[in-house]
């Protein structure tokens, strides 16, 4: 009897995997690392050791869904995870962004913009005709605008302006080469050395978005003004969005991510917007089951919605 659905949220930082059955209750519920196939290249094997579990369940899933970060930006990228995916679900799946995985959990099948701020940036949207835009999205060489790595990049390209005299606020400095540990001779090369070891920055240089907020909680007027700056690229995604489809309900729009724990982005954001966002009726690893369940033609009514939110959120 197939009588679950299995998702998964796939992001640079974390995956989560979950497992649910007709009455919206959870099963299984595990979060691994992230599977971004950008950031690291041995990703199929992370989501084999996440699915290992999972495989007990595997005659009883109806159908799976799979977000993937940067799926459907890179031919070559994609076909390779369609192939994992394949071999993975030997059942009826299908194969997501995980952009689009969070819109799903955020609106449920109903039309808005959903805006994900995390290692990355991007926004989806869909109107009541069904027509689905993206905006963003393209990376950390050349987009990612607002993004966790957008702020740690301007943190740590504005310590290098410090420490060379480009910029004078010593506080920020002193408390970024106290957080990175950085000796106070030869700080410039050690900085150099702590970017560049390893074969690619994101995740660590992403991590310094919360540092950058905490600085920003204390008044410290770079910190404060990096965050600014993200949040008006964040407010141009969701705008861009409206104005491609303005058949979308204008001012509907919801957010996830890290970026969006911080109080100063979330309301520069808000002003900009003129709007305060609506809460996702599920969490992006909802919304992977919410498309699994859907796709297997379930009754997904608001009662399985509802259960599944409170298995999700259980503190809400």
């Amino acid at each position: 009897m197939t009588d679950l659905v299995l998702g998964i949220d796939g992001g640079g930082t974390k995956t989560e995997l979950a497992l649910a059955d007709r009455e919206g209750r959870l099963v299984l519920h595990r979060v691994g690392p992230g599977i971004g196939p950008i950031e690291t290249s041995d990703w199929p094997r992370r989501l084999a050791h996440l699915m290992q579990e999972a495989k007990a369940f595997s005659p009883r899933v109806a159908y799976a869904s799979f977000g993937m970060p940067s799926y459907g930006e890179i031919p070559a990228v994609a076909a390779q995870q369609r192939e994992v995916a394949a071999d993975f679900a030997l059942h009826p799946h299908c194969v997501l962004n995980d952009v689009h995985t969070a819109y799903e959990g955020a609106f449920v099948g109903r039309p808005g913009v959903l805006l994900l701020a995390g290692t990355g940036s991007m926004v989806w949207a869909c109107n009541a005709a069904g027509r689905h835009i993206r905006v963003g999205g393209w990376g950390h060489g050349y987009g990612d605008e607002g993004s966790a790595f957008w702020i740690g990049q301007q943190a740590v390209a504005m310590l290098s302006h410090c420490l060379d005299g480009r910029a004078q606020d010593m506080d920020f400095a002193a408390a970024m080469v106290e957080h990175l540990c950085l000796p106070e001779d030869g700080c410039a090369e050690a900085l150099a050395d702590w970017y560049h070891n390893g074969s690619d920055p994101r995740v660590k240089v992403a991590a310094l978005a919360e540092v950058v907020d905490r600085f920003a909680n204390a008044g410290n007027a770079t910190a404060k003004a990096i965050l600014a700056q993200a949040s008006a690229h964040l407010a141009m995604h969701v705008r861009a969005a409206w104005n491609r489809l303005p058949s979308l309900p204008m001012g509907v729009w919801s957010c996830v991510g890290s970026v969006m724990q911080s109080r100063i982005l979330a309301a520069h954001l808000a002003r900009l917007l003129e709007t305060m966002p609506v809460d996702p009726a599920l969490p992006p690893i909802g919304g992977a089951l919410w498309r699994a369940a859907t796709n297997a033609g379930w009754a997904v009514d608001a009662a399985w919605v509802d259960r599944l939110r409170s298995e999700l959120f259980p503190q809400s």
